[in-house]
């Protein structure tokens, strides 16, 4: 463990992860969440250019490098499936929760990757593609 992949201003940047996120974190207690989650390479651009920080997921990443697990409690109702069914029109549809899972919005980009059997979405600008066939439009 040390870095992921993120795009940051068309360019890719690399996310700290691990034992360089806690040294980096360390080395730099005068900056605020906001700044060391992007300077830490925690952003991404959004439908309309836009950097975005990902302070969530530096959070996360911070904690999981501290070793600390926490267990992401659910709202009572329905519960995400590990499957969905493709339409007669041939549309797959992701669902809400994965949406919101991994940070998506109506018309966020998502490049599709074929990785031998599998299918890999992506979101553009996250992180190098594979093998990109194609895309597709959230929302």
């Amino acid at each position: 463990m040390g870095l992921g992949v993120c795009c940051t201003s068309n360019a890719f940047t690399p996310m700290l992860t691990g034992q360089e996120l806690i040294a980096f974190v360390k080395a730099n207690a005068e900056m605020d969440q906001s700044e060391l989650a992007h300077a830490a390479g925690f952003t991404r651009v959004d439908k309309n250019g836009k950097e975005r920080i990902m302070a969530k997921q530096f959070c996360e990443a911070l904690l999981e490098a501290k070793g600390v697990g926490i267990r992401v409690g659910r709202k009572p109702g329905k519960t995400a499936q590990f499957q969905t069914t493709v339409h007669k029109t041939g549309v797959i549809l992701l669902g809400k929760t994965y949406s919101k899972e991994f940070g998506l919005e109506p018309g966020d980009v998502l490049d599709i990757n074929l990785e031998g059997d599998s299918i890999r979405l992506t979101p553009q600008g996250s992180q190098p593609a594979v093998v990109a066939k194609s895309s597709v439009r959230v929302g």
